[in-house]
């Protein structure tokens, strides 16, 4: 009798190295490097608008006394209209647009959608299991023939009823080979004389490797690149995003702060005009002037009205667009809110180095870093092309082991042992001559990597451009805001020199309006120079992209968040 050694260790092996292959696949999916330095900003932003809670600006109504009396507060023009004060700075449009804005939250859709493609192109990875199981039974004749006078001919017959269970699991390696251990068990009982009913247990696994097309890390895990960098490039897309829209509330801010200000300037020089309407109407009346000094003065009382008319227009329309970027909804109770706002522009020294801010726009604009992106993303893909090329060529191994009893159990004893083993290797080669979809899909990759690096060079150029219309912009208004205060200054001093020779008799009403008028306009213009300048700072930040980093400390300090 044969005494039967069981020989497990060959069935653990190919157990263990199918385990260690899992967690090679596993170890596959992991993103390589550190993190990008821009994240940690992003960071921040997403721990900030995290609860998704939309922002009020309840907090900033005034309480004061001051900014509650409507009358002829020069500082209050935006509160002509009905609805209460809302003092608003810099820090609260900033925020409310960043928590609130529309165009923000509809760009993170996209980020996280693109995320989650990483987890859509690792199933690649993912272990697959497969079972099935199927019955059979049959009865068929056979060409015996045993009865002559039999109804059926007297054939004879043959039956048999069994049932088949098969269990597997596949794992891509890679390297892109697919590596497979698997079960079988066949039960059959058929009356047949014999081992009746047998059971046979097979075990074992296989691997199909290829060697020229679809071989190797950089074929296999290409998806999964692509979805990490199109998950890149959202980020990129949703940081433009946020620099756009807060630069925008921004600029919208000092559009409000202009349009109040202008107001203030538009009021005093009616005021003016009133005055020496009073003036010239004593005057008159005493015979001093003729009666056309009055209607002079009037006429300009009435372009001065209209002109304070349009400027409180214009304080409704840029409160209104502030509104819309801070998405505040038209039927909320915050849309009546009078937004007054507390900052004022300054002119504060910037460093104007054209070639360190084009460098910074070369790392961190985020259409650039796109565009670098999008090159890498056809470079993956001209590879895939090119491997795609070559001939089909697989190489195949197997190994299995088997046992046959009369029960399950018996079966399973007997496949342990490794004693009836079977093995098989080969290759399969398999090749289109023409090969047209592949040479074709090659060079199409060829001419899109081409297609980038000219989009990449196209928008260093118009960066290049940017980076000098911004500096010169901000030298411009920097100088023009010296100019236009030493032309306030220089009016000032004019229109009270007038003023007081028109007071003896030595100046004409004509000249002392014009004189009123032209202090108004240097006025409007030095306010204007000062908004333009605070506005140039911002198109610098935006061209070389520090507008998250400029502001992440008035925007996300800890003291604003605790104080709201």
């Amino acid at each position: 009798m044969r005494t039967h050694v069981k020989r497990p260790k060959r069935l653990l092996a190919l157990c263990l190295v199918f385990a260690g292959v899992v967690a090679l696949g596993q170890g596959c999916m992991r993103a390589p490097g550190a993190p990008d330095p821009v994240v940690e900003v992003l960071e921040e932003i997403d721990a900030y608008r995290g609860d998704g809670v939309p922002r009020r600006l309840d907090h900033t109504l005034s309480q004061d006394a001051t900014y509650l009396a409507l009358d002829d507060q020069a500082t209050t023009a935006a509160v002509q209209f009905s609805g209460p004060i809302c003092r608003i700075s810099l820090t609260d449009v900033l925020l409310t647009t960043l928590k609130n804005n529309r165009g923000i939250r509809i760009q993170d859709y996209s980020r996280s959608i693109a995320a989650d493609g990483i987890d859509s192109a690792k199933s690649i990875y993912d272990l697959l299991i497969t079972a099935s199981y199927g019955y059979q039974k049959s009865e068929v004749q056979t060409p015996v023939r045993v009865n002559p006078d039999s109804p059926r001919n007297g054939l004879a017959t043959s039956r048999s009823r069994g049932y088949t269970l098969s269990l597997a699991l596949q794992q891509l390696l890679p390297t892109g080979g697919v590596l497979s251990l698997g079960a079988d068990r066949v039960h059959s009982k058929s009356y047949s004389g014999g081992v009746d009913p047998w059971d046979r247990v097979t075990l074992g696994g296989s691997i199909v490797q290829p060697l020229l097309r679809g071989f190797g890390p950089a074929v296999t895990n290409a998806p999964i690149h692509i979805a990490r960098l199109n998950e890149k490039i959202a980020v990129e897309t949703f940081r433009d995003e946020l620099i756009d829209d807060l630069a925008q509330a921004v600029n919208q801010y000092w559009d409000l702060v202009f349009a109040i200000e202008n107001h203030k300037v538009q009021k005093l020089s009616l005021e003016r005009a009133q005055e020496l309407l009073r003036i010239a109407t004593i005057k008159r009346d005493t015979g001093v002037e003729p009666p056309n000094v009055v209607l002079q003065a009037q006429a300009e009382v009435s372009v001065r009205e209209a002109s304070l008319i349009q400027a409180i227009q214009s304080i409704a329309d840029a409160s209104d667009q502030l509104k819309r970027t801070m998405n505040i909804a038209e039927t909320s109770e915050q849309w009546d809110y009078n937004l007054t706002p507390i900052d004022r522009p300054d002119i504060t020294p910037y460093d104007l180095n054209e070639n360190a801010i084009h460098d910074e726009a070369l790392a961190f604009r985020p259409d650039y870093r796109s565009a670098k992106l999008a090159l890498e993303i056809a470079e993956i893909e001209k590879r895939v092309a090119k491997n795609s090329r070559l001939p089909s060529l697989d190489a195949t191994a197997g190994y299995r082991i088997m046992g046959l009893e009369d029960s399950f159990h018996g079966a399973v004893d007997n496949a342990e042992t490794a004693d009836f083993e079977t093995w098989n290797a080969g290759v399969e080669f398999v090749y289109p001559l023409q090969n047209r979809q592949a040479r074709a899909a090659y060079r199409q990759a060829l001419k899109a990597v081409e297609q980038q690096e000219e989009i990449l060079r196209d928008l260093e150029d118009a960066i290049r451009l940017e980076v000098r219309s911004a500096v010169r912009s901000l030298e411009t208004n920097l100088r023009l805001t010296a100019a236009y205060q030493a032309n306030v200054e220089a009016e000032a001093a004019k229109l009270d020199s007038q003023q007081k020779r028109f007071d003896v008799g030595f100046a004409t009403i004509f000249e002392v309006l014009q004189f009123q008028e032209d202090l108004a306009t240097a006025e409007v213009n030095y306010l204007n120079s000062k908004v333009n300048y605070n506005k140039a700072v911002i198109e610098v930040q935006k061209v070389k992209a520090s507008f998250l980093g400029d502001y992440r400390l008035v925007f996300l300090d800890s003291r604003v968040q605790t104080s709201e």
